[in-house]
């Protein structure tokens, strides 16, 4: 049985291992059928192909009861210019500036 799934916002490939196999590991099963990347960022929109994968089926009851849906990319700022990604935490902050080291 052919099952695909629509990408939302921020959802990165482990967001979407997560959601439709109630763990981590389903990412390489995901990543492999659909022939890309384990970092590829996904398109909110863009369907990808779930079917036939390992699942855990006691994480995943709790995952669907709970309605989780895991979004954890980079969240964005909408501006003039359109959508931009936030950029901020440590790789991006500078020492005096945003902390101070002791």
């Amino acid at each position: 049985m052919l099952k695909e799934v629509k990408i939302l916002k921020g959802q990165t490939l482990a967001d979407i291992a997560i959601q439709e196999t109630g763990e981590l590991a389903g990412l390489f099963q995901i990543a492999f059928k659909n022939g890309i990347s384990l970092t590829d960022d996904l398109a909110a929109g863009e369907v990808i192909q779930v079917d036939d994968l390992d699942i855990n089926i006691s994480e995943l009851r709790k995952i669907r009861l709970d309605n989780v849906v895991p979004a954890t990319a980079f969240g964005y700022v909408v501006n003039e210019e359109g959508e931009e990604p936030i950029l901020d935490g440590i790789g991006y902050w500078s020492v005096g500036m945003d902390f101070i080291v002791l």
